[in-house]
């Protein structure tokens, strides 16, 4: 069987299969979304164990003509990041978008990178505002590579956004500038910038990518998400 190679990859998600493998959904930056199956890594001397992790830079190599492949190699590319806490909860939901929004082997090396990028910011700082900030932008990005990205230059009538006027944001057509608007101009072009700045902007731009995200979605449900919730409810109760 002859071995295709994946420079750059990670694990989304994994589960036993049979009684000693896995099956892998990854990402990779050469062939996108990626259905493998590691067989025997459950076992105790398996040296892939460890490395089949989420949030591991991984070089992979695997073979086969369907669409689940075999995986035949596996090494670290980088040491794994350490999310714990909120910053967990964060890169799982990054997780779960690639899985739930893109299909197998649709390439998107730029926003493979921009994965890579965010979890550094993730695992790098507990500064909530630059975690959110990173979300955010990893959000944009996402919509940018499915061929759905925010029209973050105009309105619907094709004027410049004004940074004093108000907007709302329709998921069919884009910004139409309103009185009432949900989302003020200069929210818009600090999302389109990287600089959100104050607390005004942080909702807004959340909300927004939320409503444009789960248009996309549809009807998937993200458990991570749901998840989040149940955990920040409780944490309020206690």
């Amino acid at each position: 069987m002859t071995a295709t190679t994946e420079p750059l990859a990670f694990v989304l998600h994994s589960r036993p299969y049979r009684e000693t493998s896995l099956l892998i959904e990854a990402f990779g930056s050469a062939h996108g979304r990626l259905g493998l199956v590691a067989k025997g890594a459950r076992r105790g001397r398996s040296p892939w164990t460890a490395l089949l992790q989420p949030f591991t830079p991984l070089r992979l190599a695997f073979g086969g003509r369907s669409s689940l492949k075999t995986l035949t190699a596996v090494e670290a590319h980088a040491p794994p990041y350490r999310l714990t806490g909120i910053a967990w909860f964060c890169a799982c939901y990054l997780n779960e978008l690639l899985l739930k929004l893109f299909q197998p082997e649709d390439s998107h090396p730029v926003l493979l990178d921009n994965y890579h990028e965010t979890l550094a910011r993730l695992a790098s700082s507990q500064d909530a505002p630059a975690r959110e900030a990173a979300l955010r932008y990893f959000e944009t990005l996402l919509l940018q590579e499915m061929g759905y990205g925010l029209p973050l230059t105009h309105d619907v009538m094709g004027r410049a956004l004004c940074l004093e006027a108000r907007y709302h944001f329709d998921t069919a057509h884009g910004f139409r500038c309103t009185a009432d608007g949900a989302y003020s101009g200069a929210t818009l072009v600090a999302l389109r910038e990287r600089r959100l700045a104050d607390r005004v902007q942080f909702a807004e731009a959340k909300t927004l990518l939320r409503q444009a995200i789960d248009f996309q979605l549809a009807d998937q449900v993200l458990q991570s998400r749901k998840l989040f919730q149940q955990i920040s409810t409780y944490q309020r109760v206690a």
